[in-house]
């Protein structure tokens, strides 16, 4: 458990303390003022969360973790008419679906490879 004490006796436990963690607006007294009380990790204490739950709710009521920032990556325009663009320099990737479909992109164009030859 999660034991909170003061060299003048105060004492106080907030289990689990997986959970749970002490409320103190301040600093923690003998006589234990300034403690709020026991909050879940996932309730702001005085407007702040705690490490694992940074991030406080609109309404302020809840904590959650931070998301992770996903990269993503601009949807080609269109497929071109011809594959001149294809072979004149580098690509970007080449990419072989589930069902065996390669495509290679370059910038905002793609094309779609075959065994003996690229669709345009």
């Amino acid at each position: 458990s999660l034991h909170l004490s003061t060299s003048f006796g105060c004492s106080i436990n907030c289990d689990p303390p997986e959970q749970y963690r002490a409320c103190v607006n301040g600093w923690l007294g003998s006589d234990c003022s300034g403690f709020i009380g026991c909050v879940h990790l996932t309730q702001p204490c005085g407007g702040e969360c705690p490490a694992e739950y940074p991030v406080v709710s609109e309404d302020g009521l809840s904590c959650r973790p931070r998301q992770p920032r996903q990269q993503t990556r601009p949807t080609p325009k269109a497929r071109p008419k011809d594959n001149k663009g294809l072979c004149s320099s580098k690509i970007d990737a080449i990419v072989q679906t589930s069902d065996g479909t390669s495509y290679v992109f370059k910038g905002d164009n793609y094309w779609m490879l075959t065994s003996d030859w690229v669709a345009p």
